[in-house]
């Protein structure tokens, strides 16, 4: 089976980066999220786009602008099925391909601002759960962290030194979960919502801290 999800949101976001603002940010960032998946028997694989973009504001700064963009590829294979009853209850153990990058512009109002950006690529475990409630509510939980890592922060550009450093579990830390809830309110449409919780933090090439966490509804088309 295929289908096509679109979802739209908005998350609270807390950012520090300790290098270039050693400031906490807190602010609001909205976006869109878009995902092709196609399922069999026994695996899935998927993948998923994202365009995020708001502002950021410490106590004692002006706010600041940031865009995240994602893009996600996702082979994972089923392990376990329910023994009584094998639709209800599936488990999902694979590999995810990610894409990042987060970029922020300190100063926004000045004439020659700078944004700064932190790019990342990374091969994380991906495990997926899914439960199906009754014949048109199903419950969803998704987690992924990184186990190697291609990074990539930004020198002052005076310098112009920039900084990459490969990583390995256990050097920084990256956590993806998602919770879904979905609503087959006709033939071939869901109806779905969607809360997602994203925490990072880099030591190894500078360091950066990012907390993101938000609501997202959206719509399931099946083929």
């Amino acid at each position: 089976m295929e289908s096509l999800q679109l979802h739209v949101g908005s998350e609270f976001v807390i950012l520090k980066d300790y290098f270039h603002a050693p400031f906490t940010y807190k602010g609001m960032q909205s976006g869109i999220f878009l995902k092709y998946e196609n399922a069999s028997q026994n695996h899935i694989w998927f993948a998923e786009s994202s365009y995020m973009r708001g502002s950021i504001q410490s106590s004692v700064s002006v706010k600041a602008h940031i865009q995240q963009i994602g893009c996600d590829f996702s082979y994972l294979h089923q392990v376990v099925k329910s023994l009584r009853n094998r639709e209800r209850f599936r488990l999902y153990v694979g590999a995810t391909l990610s894409n990042y990058g987060f970029f922020t512009n300190y100063n926004p109002d000045m004439e020659y601002s700078e944004t700064q950006a932190t790019l990342s690529l990374a091969m994380a475990l991906s495990v997926r759960v899914s439960y199906q409630l009754k014949d048109a509510h199903q419950l969803g939980f998704v987690a992924q962290s990184p186990f190697v890592a291609w990074l990539y922060r930004p020198d002052y550009a005076f310098n112009g030194n920039d900084y990459t450093a490969v990583t390995w579990l256990g050097t920084n830390t990256n956590l993806r979960i998602a919770l879904t809830y979905s609503y087959n309110w006709k033939r071939y449409w869901q109806l779905t919502t969607m809360y997602q919780y994203n925490y990072a933090e880099y030591m190894d090439p500078q360091a950066f801290f990012l907390l993101r966490h938000g609501l997202f509804v959206g719509v399931r088309k099946c083929f």
